[in-house]
């Protein structure tokens, strides 16, 4: 599943850059690939932000010491972990693929030109 909805955000980024490209008067196919790669290298500085960020905030010792807190003396194996960790990561794609659906909607909706 996280393939699935991994690849179903990967093709809304691509669509979302082929719209906000179309949408621009001249060199649309140009334009596209620009914002394709500035949507990409958009999206690995915030992600680098956000994970620099909670590890400033001690997120990551936090979110450990929980985990031993909740499992008290039982332990999550390294399969529950993997499954935690996918379902997280689902989450993430999800998110990430409906920004690049109301961003492609909104310039199909409102900037779309097609001369």
């Amino acid at each position: 599943m996280l393939c699935f909805f991994a690849c179903c955000a990967m093709c809304l980024q691509f669509y979302a850059a082929l719209a906000v490209g179309h949408s621009r008067p001249a060199h649309k196919m140009a334009w596209s690939v620009g914002f394709f790669f500035l949507f990409q290298f958009a999206v690995q500085i915030l992600g680098g932000m956000v994970i620099i960020g909670l590890d400033d905030l001690g997120i990551f010792q936090w979110a450990g010491d929980l985990v031993a807190a909740l499992t008290g003396p039982w332990h999550i194996n390294a399969m529950t972990a993997t499954h935690l960790m996918m379902m997280l990561l689902i989450v993430v794609s999800v998110v990430y693929g409906a920004i690049f659906y109301f961003v492609t909607t909104f310039f199909l909706k409102k900037h779309l030109n097609l001369e």
